[in-house]
């Protein structure tokens, strides 16, 4: 059996992002068997078992850290992403 581990494509800060719009976060997760993905808002703990989650009503405790896990029996990976309203920096990241 061929088996691959687990990997994702690194994502991208969101700055777009408007008070009252939404925004959507998409995990391109890969491996084999496919691996179990999930989202978490760091600052919050929220936590989504999904590739793809949806912020509806954009509100500004929505902003900060997302990380993304993938694990697979044969190895995890996490990326990272930010979201923040555009001109406004996140902690250092702008």
């Amino acid at each position: 059996m061929f088996v691959v581990p687990s990997s994702i494509e690194p994502l991208r800060n969101q700055t777009d992002i408007k008070k009252g719009g939404n925004f959507t976060l998409y995990c391109d997760a890969s491996g084999t068997p496919p691996p179990h993905v999930s989202w978490t808002h760091v600052s919050t703990g929220r936590k989504w078992f999904s590739k793809t989650v949806v912020i509806l009503d954009v509100k500004v405790e929505d902003l900060g850290e997302y990380k993304c896990e993938a694990s697979n029996p044969y190895g995890n990976d996490t990326e990272r992403t930010f979201i923040y309203f555009p001109g406004k920096c996140f902690m250092q990241f702008c």
